[in-house]
């Protein structure tokens, strides 16, 4: 994990000690994506050069990968995200809900409804998570992924369930 002591000892002086405060930043505000773009990290951090960022580290070799041909898409290693994320949560936390809720609000425009929900839940935005839940739950019955919406339904809070008539009949039809 990214808590092993060697690992972070190298990563922490070799690498992230020779970035920018700036670098340092993004790096860590974006780590909390699996995957990322260049409009989603716009989105979640308010800045307007997260492509030219993303190009930069992936030219030094600064554990980052290109999912796709076009440089879309990308992903930290996971090791180096590891890292990121655990910075991110001992110098930013009161941050993370929102970097949540901007991500969740990006994912919903862009028609991503699976991330925008995982990322609500993740800004605690139960109000938010409950109605995307809801119209998600259908299509995700059909393509026959009941883990994913029970999963989804179990980080809701039982009285967000219980206040929704509908929320209470699509959990019961999923289980």
């Amino acid at each position: 994990s990214g808590s092993h002591r060697y690992i972070l000892d190298y990563l922490l002086e070799e690498v992230l000690t020779n970035l920018s405060p700036d670098q340092r930043d993004f790096l860590a505000q974006t780590s909390i994506f699996a995957r990322l773009s260049a409009p989603l990290c716009d989105a979640t951090t308010g800045r307007r050069n997260s492509q030219s960022m993303l190009l930069s580290f992936e030219q030094a070799n600064l554990f980052i990968q290109s999912l796709d041909d076009q440089r879309l898409w990308y992903r930290y290693h996971p090791l180096f995200a590891d890292l990121l994320r655990n910075r991110l949560l001992s110098s930013e936390k009161s941050s993370i809900k929102e970097l949540h809720q901007r991500a969740s609000k990006w994912y919903e425009s862009n028609n991503y409804p699976s991330q925008a929900i995982t990322h609500a839940l993740r800004a605690e935005d139960y109000p938010s998570a409950a109605r995307l839940i809801e119209k998600a739950a259908i299509p995700a019955l059909y393509r026959s992924e009941i883990d994913t919406l029970l999963d989804w339904f179990d980080h809701l809070p039982e009285k967000t369930i219980s206040g929704d008539l509908n929320l209470q009949f699509l959990h019961l039809w999923a289980q």
